[in-house]
């Protein structure tokens, strides 16, 4: 499929700290700008400042403080 994005396997099988981005809740447009990235899980994620994740399209203000919340949510204090 055109324009698809594959999510490597490690984010798949890797547990708390392998959680995939593509099983996050947010717009498939920031979801699929972050995998362009390669940005696979929420590690991946997290290594990410602010700035630099604001300078992918389709991320704004809205995705990256969702974003952050998932990852406290999810990871905690990891």
């Amino acid at each position: 499929m055109e324009g698809s994005v594959t999510v490597p396997e490690r984010a798949v099988e890797g547990g708390a700290r392998q959680f995939a981005i593509a099983r996050l809740r947010m717009p498939k447009r920031a979801r699929n700008a972050l995998l362009r990235a390669g940005i696979v899980t929420l590690e991946d994620a997290r290594e990410w400042s602010d700035r630099a994740l604001l300078s992918l399209p389709h991320i704004g203000l809205a995705s990256v403080a969702s974003l952050r919340a998932q990852i406290d949510g999810i990871l905690g204090g990891e």
